[in-house]
Order: C-alpha cells, then sequence, then structure tokens
C-alpha cells in the first residue's frame, strides 16, 4: 500500500514542480491541480478539516491537516530545489539533481511520517 502512496505522491511532487517553473516564467494556474495530497491523507484514515461555521475561519480544534501539508510542502520544497521537471512522450519526468530513487525515498519517509502520526492521532496524543 505504501508504494502505492508514495507513486501518488510523486505523481503530485512532479506536478507541483512543473506548475512553480510554470509560475515563474508569468504562466498562472488555477483550479487545474490534482490534489493527491488530500486523497493520500483520506487513504490513511485522517479525518477532514473540522469547522465550527463553514462560512468563518475557526477551527472545531478537533483536527486540523496543516501540519500534515506542511510536513509535504517542507519535503516538496527541499527536493524542488534541486529538480527541473519536463514534459516527455512518457509524461512528466524529471531532469537533474536528485534522482527519482532519492525523491522516492524522501516521499516513502514522509509516508511512514503519516502512519506515526496517525496511530498518535488514533491514540489520542495528537495536538
Amino acid at each position: 500500500m505504501k508504494e502505492h502512496l508514495v507513486n501518488l505522491l510523486f505523481e503530485e511532487y512532479k506536478q507541483q514542480c512543473l506548475f512553480d517553473e510554470l509560475v515563474k516564467k508569468g504562466v498562472e494556474l488555477a483550479g487545474i491541480c490534482v490534489n493527491n495530497l488530500d486523497i493520500i491523507i483520506d487513504i490513511v484514515g485522517f479525518p477532514k478539516d473540522t469547522y465550527i461555521d463553514k462560512n468563518t475561519v475557526e477551527y472545531d480544534f478537533n483536527f486540523s491537516r496543516d501540519i500534515l501539508m506542511h510536513q509535504y510542502y517542507e519535503v516538496y520544497r527541499l527536493l524542488a530545489a534541486q529538480q527541473k521537471i519536463f514534459v516527455s512522450p512518457k509524461g512528466l519526468e524529471i531532469e537533474s539533481g536528485a534522482d527519482t530513487e532519492t525523491v522516492k525515498q524522501n516521499l516513502l519517509e514522509y509516508v511512514n511520517w503519516l502512519y506515526e502520526e496517525f496511530e498518535k492521532w488514533e491514540n489520542g496524543e495528537y495536538e
């Protein structure tokens, strides 16, 4: 299962790298991103963010996915600084910097961390 989650995250990673490059070149993108990260967090078992009122920004404080997302974006930021993503006949591919295996290893570490955090949440240890 974790291998599949890493593959989904890898596609998210490549997509985000490409979008970041396009934005740097002045291309504005909105609403075309597939959010695999949310799907992975769902699969691991975390609940959705809970709100007191959908018309406000107040949280119920029972759960927020922010820390889970933040940790992924830290991994992404460190890896993306080393990457170039390009479109080939095979799809999105990585050029230079950390190789595919290094990226996937870092993403596997993130998935393992997610499972550890989920166990803490289930045991009532999550902040």
